[in-house]
């Protein structure tokens, strides 16, 4: 047998056929193919194949997208995994694209041939997809997800503006002992740069310092608490 697919080159033609699948599972089926020995499978084939042509001939290529990564995504989920917002998006996607098969494939019934019914095996799921669309945006989950969320975002806006505000009134009140009059950020820090001869009159950490080593760049304690609340609720907000 494997003498005979040689001649006929069985397997070149498995391989293109792989290059027009757009899933792995259909890429698998067809390595895994082998020539029908039954009379009727061999006809039921042919049948199909002459019923997608004529679909193709009547109304066009079907809208088909690569689904590479939706079993990956599917066995995580079903496992109790968190997506992405961006894995969210490409799940959406994938619903649209099986939407508009179904579309496509309920149109292919005016050719009256059987493999247009495959239209009423698919679930569109579209209140999943209009979930999804509604609080997903260019992988950023936006506020109207939950309430909880939008709730945790608006304190850590409101914490974030509170230490604004506080190291702005610090570098005004005392501008003799500030190497410079903004607001640094030193690796996630809100730090203040402070000439190394006044460094004991701020309270706080020291988190760097000037390549010289006159200035040193110190996260006042008041502001660092505020800081420990903002990354708790974000952290928070991941969950």
């Amino acid at each position: 047998m494997e003498k005979t697919f040689q001649v006929l080159e069985f397997y070149k033609i498995l391989n293109k056929l792989e290059e027009y699948s757009y899933t792995e599972n259909a890429k698998q089926k067809f390595r895994e193919l082998t020539p029908y020995l039954s009379e009727n499978r061999v006809a039921s084939a042919l049948n199909e194949t002459s019923e997608a042509k004529k679909i193709l001939e009547s109304i066009g290529t079907p809208p088909l997208i690569s689904m590479k990564d939706i079993g990956r995504l599917l066995t995580l989920s079903n496992q109790g995994g968190m997506l992405t917002a961006t894995e969210l998006e490409y799940v959406a996607n994938v619903l649209r694209a099986i939407k508009q098969l179904k579309t496509f494939l309920n149109r292919s019934k005016d050719v009256q041939v059987g493999m247009a019914y495959y239209a009423d095996e698919l679930e569109d799921l579209n209140d999943i997809r209009e979930e999804i669309e509604k609080t997903v945006d260019n992988g950023y989950i936006n506020d109207y997800a939950s309430t909880t969320l939008k709730d945790i975002r608006r304190t850590i806006s409101i914490l974030e503006e509170k230490a604004k505000n506080k190291a702005e009134s610090m570098l005004g009140a005392n501008k003799e002992i500030y190497a410079e009059s903004f607001i640094s950020n030193r690796g996630g820090h809100i730090c203040l740069a402070v000439k190394r001869k006044y460094k004991a009159r701020i309270s706080g950490s020291v988190i760097d310092e000037s390549r010289t080593g006159g200035t040193v760049f110190i996260e006042p304690t008041a502001i660092a608490k505020i800081s420990e609340e903002v990354r708790k609720s974000k952290t928070r907000g991941k969950q």
